[in-house]
């Protein structure tokens, strides 16, 4: 099938989609699982009371991301949507809308790390997980069945998100050029 379609001129390809989760889950409602991925970690410079619309941390936040629905801080499985920040000391995180996508309000410690929700660029409506976490395996689907000439293999979950490293390059090569895939 590859030499085919080389062969009318059309490259092919694979996009592989890092696997997100919805805002409306039990993994980010009431509380954030701790297993959602960061993009950036903060550590608090003073403690985080419930009332506080400000957040101090260590680190400078500057180049944090800016756009509106993505926004969001993660201390202790509170959710926090922020308008902007500094970028000179003391650094803070302003504008803080506790309780962000219904999640409790909760109080943390001076020296605490949290950060920046990895929210999936296709609306704003899912964050991504941490993939080195057993995350992946809870909320997978079924299995990739592989189905070759002469061998049908059932690639484990714990397998499939390293994908690339599980397999030698001619394994992935064979399956991708002669393999049926099931879901």
């Amino acid at each position: 099938m590859l030499d085919r379609l080389k062969e009318e001129g059309i490259a092919p390809g694979l996009h592989i989609l890092h696997t997100h989760i919805g805002f409306h889950t039990p993994y980010l409602t009431p509380s954030a699982d701790s297993r959602i991925n960061l993009t950036r970690f903060f550590t608090l410079a003073k403690p985080l009371l419930k009332t506080d619309d400000k957040i101090y941390v260590e680190e400078n936040p500057c180049g944090a991301v800016m756009h509106e629905k993505c926004r969001v801080l993660n201390f202790g499985g509170e959710l926090i949507h922020y308008d902007g920040y500094t970028t000179e000391w003391p650094y803070f995180f302003y504008g803080c809308k506790r309780g962000f996508n219904d999640t409790d309000v909760k109080e943390c410690s001076k020296g605490t790390i949290g950060g920046i929700l990895d929210i999936s660029e296709y609306g704003a409506g899912s964050a991504y997980i941490n993939q080195n976490t057993v995350l992946q395996d809870e909320i997978d689907g079924p299995p990739i069945v592989c189905q070759t000439a002469n061998k049908k293999t059932v690639l484990p979950l714990s397998k499939r998100r390293y994908f690339s490293s599980a397999l030698p390059k001619e394994k992935i090569k064979e399956i991708f050029e002669n393999a049926i895939l099931e879901q």
